[in-house]
């Protein structure tokens, strides 16, 4: 009796994350609104392109990357926005840090309310360039184009370093999170790449060619869209762990752009340690 109860208590939070998962619009790679939903729809860019030009036609497809975060068990309510707690905890900007650079903090902006919880964003003129939004049943979503990629000659790039260290700050901002408020929930954590179709990867480590680089044997991605899931994460996973998690991450992204390596670390031959290419993080995510 008790297996069928388990049984049937893990068949409904499966069937809870598939809705999660589709109402955020992360089911189907190859569809036309893979990644879209009613927040990522409303994401701009300060990237300026002459108007029709192929670079505006490209952002206006609304490339981007997505992460999200889905509790186990979807409980119905994690935290109260009538409560002082959340807020403290959001406007904490020295705890609010998170590897691989924890001399800055993972958002610079103060949170304020949404619609069903709290959001944090950036903005250009007028609509947000990059936000993270906690959902009072503990969803975690955030989602960038600046901050992750670039269009250049009719061509997009993403940068891997900005993308595995925006996904590391992530995951350490879910644990936090989990372990403050849902202490003993794991949780689900998805990667979502939108229009990786034709796109180049750029953004290395020491001792790799860049796709500009005359040299290099760069090859455009053939995916028209990219999600990587990783299961039943702990709140309480340990550094090293989270971090071995990432350089796993980072390899399948390596992967789907035809690399055997994650070359957001660097080349073996130059630094056999592959330490993880901060300074090309931050460089480029924080100058956006």
């Amino acid at each position: 009796m008790c297996d069928t109860a388990e049984y049937l208590k893990n068949c409904q939070a499966e069937a809870e994350r598939d809705k999660v998962m589709a109402e955020h619009g992360l089911v189907h790679r190859s569809a036309g609104d893979f990644c879209l939903n009613p927040r990522t729809r409303r994401l701009a860019s300060t990237q300026q392109h002459e108007e029709g030009s192929p670079d505006a036609q490209i952002v206006a497809a609304k490339p981007m990357v997505v992460m999200i975060a889905v509790p186990d068990s979807l409980p119905r309510r994690v935290f109260s926005t009538a409560a002082d707690e959340i807020w403290n905890w959001l406007d904490d900007d020295a705890a609010r840090r998170y590897q691989p650079d924890r001399g800055a903090p993972f958002f610079r902006s103060k949170a304020k309310g949404m619609f069903g919880g709290a959001v944090i964003e950036e903005r250009g003129n007028r609509e947000p360039t990059t936000y993270l939004a906690i959902e009072r049943a503990g969803v975690i979503e955030s989602a960038t184009f600046d901050k992750v990629a670039w269009v250049h000659g009719g061509r997009l790039y993403y940068h891997a370093a900005a993308i595995v260290g925006r996904a590391w700050q992530f995951v350490g901002f879910c644990c936090d999170f989990y372990r403050s408020f849902a202490p003993n929930e794991a949780f689900h954590f998805v990667l979502a790449i939108r229009h990786t179709a034709g796109a180049l990867l750029c953004g290395f480590g020491q001792g790799w060619r860049e796709p500009n680089d005359p040299l290099s044997s760069a090859e455009p991605c053939v995916e028209p869209g990219l999600r990587f899931i990783r299961s039943s994460l702990r709140p309480a996973m340990p550094p090293d762990e989270v971090e071995d998690l990432v350089r796993d991450l980072a390899t399948d992204l390596g992967n789907a752009w035809g690399h055997r390596e994650a070359r957001c670390y660097a080349h073996s031959q130059l630094d056999p340690k592959r330490p993880f290419a901060t300074a090309s993080f931050q460089n480029f995510t924080y100058s956006r």
